[in-house]
């Protein structure tokens, strides 16, 4: 009998040995996985900044061996997909962040580009819509509006554009941004009233922020719809003084040569 306990007792003690041992290696593990997985994003990192796109995936893609659904790996390996033109790879990771963590204003924000990129303006538009739904900071929520009310534009669905314009104005109306988007779409009407209104929405960009060279042009081609050849002459002018992108300045040039 007292043999009997004696051996419980060791089989007990050699139960507990193991579960140590075994928790032991586990942490020595994890602590080796976390610092291959720094490692890796370090090295990433570094190649993505070089423009070694390729390499960049590869880090990435190895850092997510160690921690599959990591939305920062993840969102980090789409950059790196976008990068080297790989839009289809890109958008699987964005939306697998979305449905990892649904609340992730990058994950959203990341497959709206994605998806823009890949002409599904639709989809990037609703994507965009629901990261600004999310999003705290307000500088970049009205940076996500600005995105989604040119794709609402482009899809010449103006009656959306225009609540989401006048809610980003109504609750940032000290941002120029705010009031450049919001002229933007009343730009588009054909009604009098709306566009005198773009008018002073435009002006009222320059107010805030006078560097707004695409205030100019866009001044400009609504003066022309209202038939004010000077003033768009004027606008045109100032919008080529400011050196524009090549394609910009060329385009505004076509314009002036027009009038």
């Amino acid at each position: 009998m007292i043999l009997a306990t004696i051996q419980r007792l060791g089989s007990s003690w050699a139960i507990l040995a193991g579960i140590i041992l075994f928790a032991l290696a586990n942490s020595q593990i994890d602590a080796f996985a976390g610092t291959q997985v720094e490692a890796l994003l370090a090295r990433g990192d570094g190649e993505l900044r070089a423009g070694h796109y390729a390499i960049a995936r590869r880090c990435y893609l190895s850092a997510l061996a160690y921690e599959r659904d990591n939305v920062k790996i993840l969102l980090k390996a789409a950059q790196a997909e976008e990068k080297i033109g790989d839009l289809d790879s890109a958008i699987k990771r964005a939306r697998l962040v979305t449905q990892i963590d649904p609340k992730n204003v990058d994950g959203h924000a990341a497959l709206g580009r994605y998806l823009e990129a890949n002409r599904d303006p639709k989809a990037a538009e609703l994507q965009y819509e629901r990261a600004i739904e999310l999003s705290k900071d307000q500088s970049e929520a009205t940076s996500l509006e600005g995105k989604a009310i040119r794709l609402l534009i482009d899809l010449d669905d103006l009656d959306r554009a225009d609540r989401l314009s006048l809610s980003c104005l109504k609750g940032n109306k000290k941002n120029a941004e705010s009031h450049y988007f919001r002229g933007l779409v009343l730009s588009k009407s054909e009604r009098q009233p709306r566009m005198q209104e773009a008018l002073k929405e435009f002006q009222q960009t320059l107010a805030l922020a006078p560097e707004c060279n695409a205030v100019h042009y866009q001044s400009a081609l609504l003066y022309l719809k209202l038939g004010q050849k000077d003033e768009a002459t004027q606008e045109l002018k100032t919008f080529i003084k400011n050196n524009p992108p090549k394609n910009e300045l060329e385009e505004a040039k076509g314009r002036l040569e027009q009038i």
